[in-house]
């Protein structure tokens, strides 16, 4: 499997990870929320900085990943070296919804309000196997 889960997503603790999106960045995702969802987007891959390239396929292949019935209790993938994190829309919706996250909350309350509906925020690495590097 080309994602390996790393461990519990801790930001801001020490040796926890770097929060990959600001309040900003996650304010502007909070803003089109409304219309993801209303034109039925699913997944979100959101990407924290330009410049980072992210590796072909990684949108079907954490797709795949995040289908899979024994990988339904997390909520959020923060793929550490991509500075890049997944989550469903359903997911932002239903905390946006319950009052546990709002515009201008940092990255830890998004990780602390997804935890907080019972899901697992969890750090996770994007490796490339033998196979698809000799495609």
């Amino acid at each position: 499997m080309p994602i390996r889960i790393l461990g519990d997503c801790r930001p801001g603790e020490p040796g926890g990870c770097a929060d990959p999106l600001g309040p900003l960045e996650l304010e502007s995702i909070m803003d089109t929320l409304p219309l993801q969802l209303q034109q039925g987007v699913v997944n979100l891959l959101i990407p924290g900085q330009v410049g980072i390239l992210l590796p072909p396929k990684i949108g079907l292949t954490t797709v795949q990943v995040v289908a899979h019935p024994e990988n339904k209790q997390f909520g959020l993938y923060h793929f550490k070296e991509l500075k890049t994190i997944w989550v469903a829309s359903k997911t932002l919706e239903k905390i946006v919804d319950l009052g546990l996250f709002r515009p201008g909350n940092y990255y830890y309350h998004l990780v602390y309000a997804i935890n907080a509906i019972g899901l697992r925020s969890v750090d996770v690495e994007y490796t490339i196997d033998e196979v698809q590097s000799s495609e």
